[in-house]
């Protein structure tokens, strides 16, 4: 009967423990069997103590206070549980109360019924205000006993202020006010146009507010510059988004405060009509100055370059040299006895290439001729330096395009200017003193420019050239051939150093080798050589030179000598 109710107990406890602590290890199941042991029996006895009344005729029932009695003799030894059956029920009662016999129980013993509890550890330096909290996870008193744990002290000092400081604890109101203001931004645009819009905006830090910039482009502020103004009419609003914010627009300020920038943007600038028209003016007007210095000096060039070639005697002395040659190479052929020839022709000098020397072509002579008959001539490509920013315009038809468009522009603000729309802000006085000037200033540059293209057209015939030749094929040809010209008389300069250097080692060299002293043999034939016989019968009746080794050998040689001298 006993065995029955302890085992129900055991596995009722089993299965509040294991659904508290959720163990799934054997080790922990076991532990948790043998706490359960001690613990149903103490919840048993707490149970059966208020219920047996003094009347009641079963012995068993009133027999539930002897454990506190049998609880000495506890500690025996936990294996004569399973004989306990056969003896009387008091000594069935004695091995059940002591559940812990595996280890030593942290103290205070725990009394029968109650749970096991550890007093708070208490350290001397506590937070004096609310702090973030450490979340940890902390043991029972059945898991401290026995431990490292169960011998910690708490003598530990730390310091209360500098914790206080660093970890305080945050309210959670400031946290709600943080998520409330991450509110889902409300876009009605095309996201890719959105995020370029709000790049855009960015670079107005310099206005403290999207009004304050509408109030800068109605009144042309100075402080808005070219590039920000460029990006600004690269990005109006379309006719499709105005109408997509006209709803929004008739809110009011009871516009939702999560709509996006861009939007907010768009409509500031929905007060202002005509926006498109209105940036494309100031925009112009921004631009002027730098576009009109720049067609003037094309201008310039064009005409600095036609009066320089026409002028140059000294590359038309060239073209007669390449004349004469190509005459000369070209005679008693159907291509001899020319009179002009192509500029591109100039080109060709360098395909014709010497026999002795293939490095030296027909562009070496011509040069060399030069140098040498018309010395004054040899710095002609100096003189038509200013081909090479002619060239650059590549077509004269780009200068034309360039002023159509400034002039254009000035009739793109006239006409703005006649509309009610220019009258918001100052953008009527301002462009009223502007256009009269940038008039006067095109209609000089027009007159330069014609004159340019009538330059450009004779220039074109007194040469020869085709009329559809550009800039880049008519100047740039004459001057990329003054550079080539320049390559070759360089090279030319060059070989001769090299040959002079070469000229000068070599005669060093023979000057070396005369002022070395000569052997008697050397000297006897040199003598023999020159026809002095007089030296060599000198040479002979006196005996060695000082150069004359002092070995046996010298007697060899006078006998050779005086075999010659026979």
């Amino acid at each position: 009967m006993k065995e029955m109710e302890n085992s129900e107990f055991v596995t009722k406890g089993l299965k509040t423990k294991t659904e508290d602590m959720d163990v799934s290890m054997s080790a922990a199941v076991e532990d948790m069997l043998k706490e359960t042991e001690s613990k149903p029996e103490a919840s048993s006895t707490t149970q059966e103590e208020p219920t047996p009344p003094p009347d009641t005729p079963e012995p068993e029932p009133t027999k539930p206070p002897e454990p506190p009695t049998v609880e000495t003799p506890a500690p025996p030894a936990p294996p004569a549980a399973p004989a306990a059956p056969e003896p009387p029920p008091a000594p069935v009662m004695a091995p059940l109360p002591p559940a812990p016999p595996s280890g030593p129980a942290p103290p205070p013993p725990p009394g029968p019924g109650k749970k096991l509890n550890l007093p708070q550890k208490k350290y001397s330096v506590v937070p004096n205000t609310k702090i973030k909290p450490f979340y940890w996870s902390k043991l029972t008193a059945n898991q401290i006993n026995g431990t490292i744990w169960s011998t910690m002290k708490d003598d530990i000092l730390l310091d209360s202020e500098a914790l206080e400081l660093e970890f305080a604890h945050i309210p959670k109101a400031t946290a709600k006010i943080i998520q409330t203001e991450e509110v889902k931004t409300l876009i009605l645009l095309d996201k890719r146009r959105w995020q370029n819009i709000s790049i855009v905006l960015n670079r107005f830090q310099y206005l403290s507010s999207l009004e304050e910039i509408g109030e800068a482009i109605k009144n042309t502020d100075d402080r808005i510059n070219g590039e920000d103004l460029q990006q600004l009419a690269s990005y109006c609003p379309l006719p499709e988004e105005l109408e997509l914010l006209k709803p929004y627009k008739e809110m009011g300020r009871n516009v939702p405060k999560n709509l996006g920038l861009p939007e907010q943007f768009f409509l500031v600038l929905m007060d202002i009509p005509d926006i498109q028209i209105r940036l494309n003016c100031w925009l112009y007007k921004l631009n002027f100055t730098s576009r009109f210095v720049e067609i003037k000096q094309s201008v310039e060039n064009l005409l600095k370059a036609c009066v320089a070639l026409k002028k140059s005697n000294k590359f038309k002395r060239v073209l007669e040299v390449v004349l004469a040659f190509g005459n000369f190479f070209n005679h008693n052929t159907n291509r001899g006895g020319n009179w002009g020839y192509r500029l591109k022709d100039l080109y060709r000098l360098m395909d014709m290439k010497s026999i002795s020397d293939p490095d030296k072509t027909m562009l070496h002579f011509v040069v060399e001729y030069i140098e040498s008959a018309y010395p004054m001539d040899m710095d002609w490509y100096i003189e038509l330096e200013c081909l090479e920013k002619a060239s650059s315009l590549q077509q004269l038809s780009f200068i034309r395009e360039e002023l159509t468009l400034l002039s254009n522009g000035i009739k793109m603000i006239e006409d703005f200017c006649a509309k009610p729309a220019a009258s918001v802000g100052n953008f009527t006085e301002l462009m009223s003193k502007f256009t009269p000037t940038s008039k006067k200033l095109l209609s000089k540059i027009e007159e330069l420019l014609e004159k340019g293209e009538k330059l450009f057209k004779d220039m074109i015939i007194y040469f020869g050239e085709s009329p559809t030749s550009t800039l880049d094929e008519f100047f740039g040809g004459i001057y990329r051939f003054g550079i080539i010209f320049e390559k070759a008389r360089l090279a030319l300069i060059s070989k001769r150093e090299q040959e002079q250097r070469q000229k000068q080692i070599l005669e060093q060299k023979q000057e070396r080798q005369k002022q070395k002293p000569k052997g008697r043999l050397e000297q006897a034939i040199d003598d023999l050589t020159a026809g002095n016989y007089t030296a060599i019968e000198r040479n002979s009746r006196t005996g060695p030179r000082t150069s004359d080794y002092e070995n046996p050998s010298s007697s060899g040689q006078k006998q050779q000598i005086a075999a010659a001298l026979a």
